[in-house]
């Protein structure tokens, strides 16, 4: 690729190069919608049909295959004018707008829900790849955002898609700037399909290091399933210290802080906030202090897996109330302890702990009583140690993926405007 010193023009999406078009999107494809039918009830799905795809069915602007629902031959004929032909592109048009994805043709011959949209393109003319990459672009999306309807649900239609004007290169161009950007897509997907590996490979290996730890040939059966015969099963409380440490009623009005809310940790991803709170201002659950190498553990929602593991210096921060601390461990390896609230055996003795429904939760006594496997502290961090070794490798990988779909992003803006031009 190499930018070359052409003739750019004005219009109404922005300088591009002169030999380039621009046109509606109704002037490129051709739209189709299923005929309106409410939601299909669990009799109207077969075990052996044709599948019908719907809005969860995209993902990361791709079909996923996986739990497809699959209707008759003829409830499918009702919705004939969409049938699927491999190489379409569906787009979204309710609630989650503008999720974007090709059509793969092993899907040949299925079907879309009635909140897809189907567009066709209508001419050799036009690269679906490259038309697919500009319906993904920050530009058309923001004007998908910006054009759509409803304060409960998000509404789009196809009618204003239609309106939405697209930059059109040459054919040979359009085919470079796809062929490019595809490449890019592949290497994300499988980088992909390696951090999906690398965490089933995890989940195996806690399910056997928490069962069975680290050269053992003796075992018991316990409250929390079979373990090592000179493993102990210890309370949470006799492990650590639970929120020992909170701020008083008293604290000074003008004390500022870093707050940590629950929407901030995630899966053991912890987002920083970019600015501190003074505590009159601070919401009421600002209270728990946390130290480096805390334990964060979400009390409300906890099947969201909203942990953390505090290895920064924390004395400007505060934690949610809608975490428990866990800190001041006893004989207890804290990675280990982290790592365990990943375990199947300790979602399980939370969800059966929980109550309410809109927003179930775990209180701080039920917290307390929670059963944890305890070897010696030299075996813990044996086993802390290979699962965070683990959760390296994912990191390393998500750490590409995201070098990978910056890439992309970057390439995107300076091809489809024309900026950076391509040999062809």
């Amino acid at each position: 690729m190499e930018v070359l010193q052409d003739t750019y023009k004005d219009t109404k999406i922005g300088r591009i190069p002169k030999d380039w078009e621009v046109l509606q999107i109704k002037d490129i494809v051709t739209f189709e919608k299923s005929i309106s039918y409410g939601v299909l009830k669990p009799g109207e799905y077969i075990p052996n049909g044709i599948p019908m795809i719907q809005i969860k069915d995209v993902k990361a602007n791709k079909v996923s295959v996986n739990d497809l629902h699959l209707i008759s031959e003829k409830l499918d004929e009702q919705y004939r004018r969409t049938k699927l032909k491999g190489g379409e592109i569906v787009i979204s048009l309710v609630g989650t707008i503008g999720k974007i994805a090709i059509i793969p043709k092993l899907l040949e011959n299925g079907n879309i829900h009635r909140n897809l949209g189907l567009l066709r393109i209508n001419s050799s003319k036009y690269v679906v790849d490259y038309i697919y990459n500009c319906l993904l672009s920050n530009g058309v999306q923001n004007r998908i955002t910006s054009i759509s309807v409803g304060s409960t649900q998000a509404l789009f239609n196809l009618g204003d898609l239609k309106k939405i004007r697209l930059p059109l290169p040459p054919l040979p161009e359009q085919q470079k700037i796809a062929a490019i950007l595809s490449t890019l897509d592949e290497q994300i997907s499988t980088t992909d399909k390696i951090i999906e590996k690398s965490k089933e490979l995890k989940k195996g290996l806690m399910q056997k290091l928490f069962s069975e730890g680290i050269g053992h040939i003796e075992f018991k059966d316990t409250k929390i399933g079979r373990i090592p015969k000179d493993w102990e099963v210890r309370n949470l409380n006799k492990c650590c210290d639970i929120n020992k440490d909170s701020l008083s009623s008293s604290t000074k009005e003008d004390y500022s802080f870093y707050y940590l809310d629950l929407s901030l940790v995630k899966k053991g991803i912890i987002d920083f906030p970019n600015a501190k709170v003074d505590f009159k201002n601070a919401p009421s659950r600002a209270r728990r202090k946390i130290k480096k190498g805390d334990i964060l553990m979400s009390t409300v929602r906890p099947n969201l897996l909203g942990n953390g593991y505090i290895n920064f210096d924390s004395e400007e921060y505060i934690a949610s109330t809608g975490f428990a601390v866990l800190s001041n461990y006893k004989e207890t390896n804290g990675e280990f302890l982290y790592h365990y609230l990943y375990s199947h055996n300790m979602q399980s003795q939370i969800e059966r702990m929980l109550v309410g429904s809109s927003y179930p939760a775990i209180n701080n006594k039920d917290v307390s009583i929670l059963k944890t496997p305890f070897p010696l502290i030299k075996e813990q961090q044996k086993i802390a140690s290979i699962l965070s070794e683990a959760d390296a490798k994912i990191e390393k990988e998500q750490t590409q993926k995201a070098q990978l779909q910056a890439l992309k992003k970057g390439l995107m803006q300076q091809l489809l405007t024309g900026k950076k031009r391509v040999n062809v």
